[in-house]
């Protein structure tokens, strides 16, 4: 039952496959192949240039400034351009190049995308690659900022799979303060290297089981794929979230829209996380235009089961991501300068 459930909202390319699962992810994000990642003194990481084949089969060309392609070669359009910044989801997992929501508004728009999304990543880290991004290519036509409800807990994160990662932290006067990536090394680098992987045997052998690794792995993720640990700094997520909205308002781009994206598990459940409710009101009181596409996958979900399923191979499918552009596409056209 668990690799059927798996087949239509996990992953269909794996699901019903005989191999150890929790072994096949049990590495540090930038130790395996699982994605292209580069070491990177600011953000941690960043996608490595070249092309690359993803650990699901999907064909993955970063450019040379670290941006994904949208699989064409680059559009010439004077000086216009749009930014996309984000997690897995807008850097389009287990698709192809053309296939990412970016790459599909791309054609429909005529317009160079930049697809600055960065698998892993949390709010401050997308906040932080997006006034990078812009200083080394010059103000996008629209920010298009990526999020989805689990970036609220990874930017209170000093690790993540595995990987040091910048932290922002609210100090008593409600002002942001960063703690840089190798501060954070030097902070946690006694502690983690007192972590025994103590789950190994049990892993071996639970791990061939569809079901319990993903239990386990929901569970308590960061012993069942130790090696993919993850280290808290503090757990004021939702007030951080909030504080790094009204900073996102201050770059220097004069459309910015929130593009609010979830997993399949969330509309199976029927409601919004209180935490990205909580941090609606906050985009919403910075003055950020906010596409949330929770309404109409729900809707497609109450109406054809079917064609939402459609839309999922865990992350966003290609019929997803067209989806996704479909609900971006008419914000942008009334964004965009005529």
């Amino acid at each position: 039952g668990a690799r059927v459930y798996g087949q239509f909202f996990v992953d269909p390319t794996i699901s019903f496959r005989a191999i150890n699962f929790a072994e096949r992810l049990n590495t540090s994000l930038r130790a395996g192949s699982l994605y292209p990642a580069t070491p990177d003194p600011l953000l941690g990481y960043i996608p490595k240039p070249g092309r690359h084949t993803s650990w699901d089969g999907s064909q993955v060309t970063v450019n040379p400034d670290s941006t994904r392609s949208n699989g064409a070669p680059p559009l010439r359009s004077g000086s216009s351009y749009l930014l996309a910044v984000g997690d897995s989801f807008t850097w389009g997992d287990q698709v192809s190049d053309r296939d990412t929501w970016t790459a599909v508004l791309e054609r429909r728009l005529s317009l160079p995308i930049r697809n600055g999304g960065v698998f892993g990543y949390g709010i401050g880290q997308s906040y932080l690659r997006a006034k990078t991004l812009i200083e080394s290519g010059g103000p996008p036509d629209v920010l298009l900022f990526g999020l989805t409800p689990d970036n609220i807990e990874r930017t209170a994160l000093a690790f993540r799979t595995g990987v040091v990662k910048p932290t922002f932290h609210l100090l008593r006067d409600d002002r942001l303060a960063l703690t840089g990536v190798s501060e954070n090394e030097a902070k946690y680098a006694e502690s983690l290297s007192l972590r025994r992987d103590w789950l190994r045997p049990v892993r071996s052998a639970l791990g061939y089981s569809f079901l319990l690794h993903n239990v386990l792995n929901r569970v308590f993720p960061e012993y069942w794929l130790s090696n993919r640990f993850s280290v808290s700094a503090h757990d004021d997520g939702l007030a951080v979230s909030c504080a790094l909205m009204s900073e996102i308002a201050k770059l220097p781009v004069t459309r910015k829209i929130i593009v609010v994206q979830y997993p399949a598990h969330l509309i199976l459940a029927g409601a919004r996380p209180e935490k990205l409710s909580n941090l609606l009101h906050c985009m919403w009181k910075a003055g950020l235009q906010v596409v949330d596409t929770f309404d109409p996958l729900s809707a497609v979900f109450d109406a054809d089961k079917a064609a939402f399923a459609d839309f999922y191979v865990g992350h966003m499918s290609p019929a997803g991501n067209q989806f996704i552009a479909d609900q971006l596409e008419p914000h942008l056209r009334s964004a965009l300068p005529r």
